[in-house]
This record gives C-alpha cells, structure tokens and sequence, in this order.
C-alpha cells in the first residue's frame, strides 16, 4: 500500500471535516455535515490487506482525534471497527451503493456514540442532544458514501500495489 497517497487522503479528509468548506452543504440547525473520515474508514478498511487495514483504521482515528476536541476516543473506537470491518472484508460485497451507505451509516453510529460517551467520561462535559446530532450525521454521511466512494476508488486506484524488487516503504 502507498502510505503516502494515503496519508494525503487522510488529510484531505481531515480538512473537510474540521474545516468550512462542509458547511456551504450542511442542514439544519445542528448544521449536520456529512463526515468524509468515516467513508475513508469504512473504503479503507474494506479495500487492504487486514494489517494495512489496522494500520488505516487507527490512523483514521488519531486524525478524527485531531479534527475533534480531545486525543484518544476516536482512535480507539475507529481501530475497532475497522479491525472488525476488516475481518469481515471477505464476506462484505459492496458494490452497490445502498450496500455501502448502510455499512457507513451503521459504522458512524458504532464509532461515534461509544467515542462521545468516551469523550464526556473524559471531560466531564455531558451534551443531552448527541444522540440526535450523532443520527443525523450518520444519515447524512450515508447519502453522502456512494459519492465519496467513487472517488475513492479512484485515488485508491493510483496507489496500486508497488512492482516486483521494491521493499522500500513509503
């Protein structure tokens, strides 16, 4: 796997989802966006081998960590769900695109709801609307999958896998 190419994924990712650009296609008065991080997740996780699936998956969290307010729920919660999705990667065919929505919609929900239960543990602070917000966003996010899905397909195409004799590591 190119980590490189993955990483600028990552970023990209990460940009969208912490920064503005996300807001001119949000709804509502909770704003809900739709997040890219958990597509990446979900495509990633599905479309490597499992140890580079592992290696996504947290490193997927420890970006959504980033984007977030506190370090730490998000790594643990993508690392098991992508260590879980990958595992089950034999098995999941996901060419159509309801098949990928539900998958990204049932995966925001089992990594969101446990990270912020984690974060108000961490910090205290307790929000009584999550569960909404952590709903909508997930609906949203899985309108949004089969989009972000092709063009990762795209991306992912270009990183194919490195020619015979090369051991270097990007």
């Amino acid at each position: 796997m190119r980590w490189l190419i993955f990483s600028l994924v990552l970023l990209v990712a990460a940009l969208l989802d912490a920064g503005q650009l996300l807001n001119v296609i949000a709804l509502g008065s909770w704003h809900t966006r739709p997040s890219i991080m958990i597509a990446v997740l979900v495509f990633a996780s599905l479309n490597t081998r499992p140890q580079d699936a592992i290696r996504c998956s947290y490193a997927a969290g420890f970006a959504a960590d980033l984007v977030g307010w506190t370090l730490g729920p998000h790594m643990i919660c993508y690392g098991i769900i992508g260590t879980l999705l990958s595992q089950f990667s034999r098995t999941l065919s996901l060419q159509r695109p309801l098949y990928q929505a539900f998958l990204v919609f049932v995966s925001y929900m089992l990594t969101e709801l446990p990270a912020v239960w984690l974060e108000s543990w961490k910090t205290g602070q307790s929000r009584p609307e999550i569960f909404w917000i952590t709903l909508s966003t997930a609906l949203y996010s899985a309108i949004a999958a089969p989009v972000v899905w092709l063009v990762l397909k795209q991306v992912w195409g270009k990183m194919g896998k490195r020619p015979e004799g090369r051991s270097r590591i990007y």
